[in-house]
């Protein structure tokens, strides 16, 4: 079920990505898989170039286009390296974050989405297999910024910059859950709510939910996220 797949993990800054992907990976080398675990845009020595973008990126105040050709370059290197790994017919990529990130953050956030989509049109990057997508309220992710010592400025008022953001990756959820619901659109998305349980039982929630129901259709994800309208 998972040997060569490509599992994402998204969702707004406190939600729990890190935890999560790390107990997630303990699930899968359990069951005998060899995973591999990378980030987006980079933190990772396999993939030290995005780490240099990002850095560059945080350090400069650069024009909006161009901080998104930089994010997108690093998504290219990210793409090269996921496709490496999975050539080992046991592997298993996780990787904290993705092509979505760059949809909410420099597409909708920043109001870039028209050149989102043409870069995505003209320098296509790997999707994911399958798409974990994580929320919580957002009073819990305010809580887990105050608890890793986080600067809460960015948390001061709803429409902030972190604040927007969660507002984008909720009506994600919103959006894919409802379709779910219909029974149309993508199963290959799994929506969970990191305040319900521990980040272990999720990770075992979602390589059984993978495992039971999940079909390998991909790119819709993606589209309906061009639609989406906050």
């Amino acid at each position: 079920m998972f040997k060569q797949k490509y599992i994402a993990v998204e969702g707004p800054d406190g939600v729990g990505k890190s935890s999560f992907c790390k107990e997630l990976e303990k699930e899968l080398t359990k069951k005998g898989y060899t995973v591999y675990s990378l980030i987006y845009p980079g933190v990772s020595k396999d993939h030290p170039i995005g780490s240099k973008l990002r850095d560059f990126c945080k350090n400069y105040d650069l024009q909006p286009t161009s901080d998104l050709l930089c994010y997108w370059a690093a998504m290219q290197e990210l793409s090269h390296i996921v496709e490496l790994k999975l050539m080992d017919p046991n592997g298993v990529v996780i990787c904290d974050r993705c092509a979505l990130s760059t949809i909410i953050y420099q597409g909708y956030y920043r109001g870039l989405l028209g050149n989102v989509k043409a870069i995505y049109k003209y320098f296509p990057v790997r999707t994911p297999d399958y798409m974990i997508l994580l929320h919580a309220p957002k009073e819990v992710c305010r809580e887990r910024y105050t608890d890793r010592g986080e600067n809460m400025d960015k948390w001061k008022a709803d429409d902030s910059v972190t604040g927007r953001i969660w507002d984008f990756y909720n009506q994600c959820c919103l959006k894919n859950l409802d379709m779910m619901d219909k029974n149309v659109g993508n199963n290959n998305v799994l929506c969970l709510d990191t305040s319900a349980c521990l980040p272990d039982e999720l990770a075992n929630i979602a390589v059984r939910t993978i495992e039971d129901s999940f079909r390998n259709i991909v790119e819709d994800m993606f589209q309906r996220m061009w639609d989406l309208r906050v």
